[in-house]
């Protein structure tokens, strides 16, 4: 921290643990610049990033500028994640539903804070990829971005992630997440049906799979959550992945006997 006092250009917000989505929200609040970037801890920018993006910004007029990264695993670079690139600036809509893959990784944009200001859009407190309600709540309300090739982040992937995703309580908020994404996309009046459709399963198909992990470890919360995602399922009319005749099995024991069904993806 002392090191920070010696430029002006830093600041350093001292402020009670309360998880990511509370400390990106506080940096929100602090922030005095036109422009927002979240780092991640571990994670690095490229050196070039800063002068490249004030360069598009002079040129584009655009209120998101998205990028693609490097993976940094073991001290070693690879897996460059190219995000779709687009002809022209585009808004929201059209971004998330002709994207190849729409990257919800916050890390990844540089946002115009006034877009961010004048929409009301913050962080939601107590989610597990919180990135998704996030960019999922703005692009609502973008009406430019654009994407460029050179990556500008380098994502560090630690063996502290890996354990974090085995912990029973992390999967329970994960699949806790998982309900209130698929909640919002079907309250989101801008996005397509279909990929609405398509995203939300993919969600559900998440949920099918922690469901099971929590089934292994006798979850005291199983019957509770496994509750809730029928409910999502009959409500929003959402499909069961089946890649197998044990699935075709799973799926109808899934609505019509709680019991038997956990005493197969327990096997």
């Amino acid at each position: 921290n002392k090191g920070l006092e010696k430029d002006p250009r830093f600041r350093y917000i001292d402020k009670e643990n309360g998880g990511l989505s509370s400390a990106r929200n506080a940096g929100l609040k602090e922030a005095k610049g036109e422009w927002i970037q979240f780092l991640d801890s571990d994670d690095k920018i490229n050196t070039i990033s800063f002068e490249l993006l004030t360069k598009i910004i002079a040129e584009k007029k655009v209120e998101i500028i998205g990028f693609s990264y490097l993976v940094n695993e073991n001290n070693k670079l690879s897996k460059d994640i190219t995000l779709t690139i687009f002809d022209n600036v585009v808004n929201g809509k059209t971004y998330i539903e002709k994207s190849f893959f729409f990257l919800t990784m916050a890390c990844v944009y540089l946002y115009s804070k006034k877009l961010l200001i004048e929409n009301n859009i913050k962080f939601k407190e107590g989610l597990i990829h919180e990135d998704d309600y996030f960019n999922f709540s703005l692009f609502k309300h973008v009406k430019s971005i654009i994407n460029i090739e050179t990556p500008l982040y380098y994502y560090t992937k630690n063996s502290n992630s890996l354990t974090l995703s085995k912990n029973i309580d992390h999967i329970e908020k994960r699949i806790s997440s998982y309900f209130i994404f698929i909640r919002l996309l079907f309250s989101l009046d801008y996005l397509d049906q279909n990929f609405i459709f398509r995203k939300s399963n993919a969600y559900f198909r998440n949920i099918i799979i922690l469901l099971k992990i929590t089934a292994e470890n006798n979850s005291q919360n199983l019957i509770f959550l496994l509750k809730k995602t029928i409910y999502l399922k009959k409500k929003y009319n959402l499909k069961y992945p089946i890649f197998s005749f044990k699935d075709l099995i799973k799926s109808f024991f899934f609505i019509f006997s709680t019991k038997i069904y956990i005493n197969l993806i327990k096997n």
